[in-house]
């Protein structure tokens, strides 16, 4: 698998989450969690909206994006 294979991937995976409008969480690897919709995304960041506030998070930071499951 080429950076570019993967990277599609990533991109199919980042639009389909948009396109369900669904609330992920998303975890950081300093271990802090954040959820919101994922609103937008460019190679380097994604743009997570959480009560009508927006966050720009850089993908070097995240470990993990999954859909949110409530507690």
């Amino acid at each position: 698998m080429t950076a570019d294979d993967s990277s599609s991937v990533q991109d199919q995976f980042i639009e389909n989450l948009i396109k369900a409008n669904e609330t992920v969480s998303l975890f950081l690897k300093s271990g802090v969690q954040l959820k919101g919709v994922i609103v937008g995304y460019d190679p380097l960041t994604i743009t997570l909206s959480y009560n009508n506030n927006l966050q720009l998070v850089y993908k070097h930071a995240i470990a993990t994006i999954c859909p949110h499951i409530k507690d």
